[in-house]
């Protein structure tokens, strides 16, 4: 089943570069993209936004035009320190190239604990 049209035309364009993964992540959670994705001393992870309260949520963001991608220990550990560094929350987005209609092309990936909070799972 397709997604509803609805639904559809309230989704942000998405053309698969990671320029427009970046601003597709900061639009969908009101945050801004960081100046060079990240490679700044100071500006850290792609994608800088609030979350619950006074913390942040820093993004790693990897786009491929493949329909599989590899997430490397290496990714999650960057993100996770440079966040806690800001005493902020990390996660991970991707994007996948796919044909499925019932698979959406972004997703975000967040640590258990994290996942647990914002589930209100004690």
């Amino acid at each position: 089943m397709p997604i509803p049209k609805k639904l559809k035309e309230m989704l942000p364009e998405e053309t698969g570069n990671s320029v427009s993964h970046e601003g597709l992540i900061a639009n969908s959670l009101g945050g801004k993209v960081q100046p060079g994705s990240g490679s700044s001393q100071y500006a850290k992870g792609d994608v800088k936004s609030p979350f619950s309260g006074e913390s942040i949520l820093l993004t790693e963001c990897k786009t491929t035009a493949k329909k599989s991608i590899r997430i490397q220990n290496l990714f999650l550990e960057k993100i996770s320190k440079e966040a806690f560094a800001e005493q902020g929350v990390p996660g991970f987005s991707f994007q996948v190239n796919t044909s499925d209609s019932m698979c959406e092309r972004t997703w975000v990936a967040v640590p258990l604990s994290v996942y647990k909070r914002m589930a209100l799972v004690e």
